[in-house]
């Protein structure tokens, strides 16, 4: 049941959107690409470091800095 909810939703989302980018923006089909994209930007390094101890701990740190931004895109049209 939410399965088919969640994808009445969709429909319409598109649907609306696709009729605002027709009526608004005079585009044609042809013209469109709909889909669903992304980003991400994995690094390296960890955001967080803690540490509980009683005594002074060693920590040992990767210190290079690298960094791969992302983006992805599922054309659905």
């Amino acid at each position: 049941m939410l399965k088919n909810k969640l994808k009445e939703i969709l429909e319409h989302n598109l649907t609306s959107a696709m009729k605002y980018l027709k009526e608004a923006k005079g585009l044609k089909e042809k013209e469109m690409a709909m889909g669903f994209m992304d980003e991400t930007s994995p690094q390296l390094t960890a955001n967080t470091v803690r540490i509980w101890s009683f005594e002074k701990p060693k920590i040992i740190k990767n210190t290079t800095r690298m960094k791969a931004n992302t983006i992805g895109f599922y054309a659905i049209r």
